[in-house]
């Protein structure tokens, strides 16, 4: 069975100040077995709802269906998602869904605000040392060309170098956080 995020929606209450989505008090109508009914609404109506998932965001489940939580926090202050659009976590927190913190961007806009990756040795996106040449290299990749910024001796160079890439293709001042 197919459940809509605007059913999911009509189940939640959400609170601005620490951007989270909270169980309202189910009526009868919205259950399946009314005789538990009561025992649900004491375990869970006005609990926080949602959990986190293996890719740290945090979800809601209702009748073996999936929901993000920031997804469902921008449906319901602006509407339907449009289409293309996926909705980024402006300071990189994916537990964070305060409408302050979520903006409708495409993949390309979502891609340039993104953390570091855990396996990415440097400390900065985009540069890596070379132990062949003993030296840094920088590069950036924009519209999925790979554009490379040059051989530096310094770590610091080689992440100058980046940075005034990022900010001359558009990149999100938090990108790489």
């Amino acid at each position: 069975m197919s459940i809509s995020s605007s059913y999911v929606i009509c189940l939640l209450r959400y609170d601005p100040s620490d951007g989270a989505m909270y169980w309202k008090t189910r009526q009868s109508h919205q259950v399946n077995c009314p005789e538990m009914l009561d025992n649900w609404n004491r375990r869970y109506a006005d609990k926080r709802a949602g959990s986190s998932n293996s890719d740290g965001y945090e979800v809601i489940r209702v009748g073996g269906n999936q929901f993000r939580t920031n997804r469902l926090v921008w449906e319901l202050l602006h509407g339907p998602i449009p289409d293309g659009m996926q909705i980024d976590h402006v300071n990189g927190d994916r537990r964070d869904n305060r409408a302050a913190n979520l903006r409708a961007v495409t993949i390309t806009e979502n891609n340039r605000n993104m953390r570091l990756s855990h396996r990415n040795t440097s400390g900065l996106h985009g540069v890596v040392f070379l132990h062949r040449y003993n030296r840094f290299q920088a590069h950036i990749v924009v519209d999925r060309k790979h554009i490379y910024l040059g051989y530096h001796k310094t770590l610091i160079d080689a992440a100058a170098a980046r940075k005034s890439a990022e900010f001359r293709h558009g990149f999100h001042p938090n990108h790489g956080r």
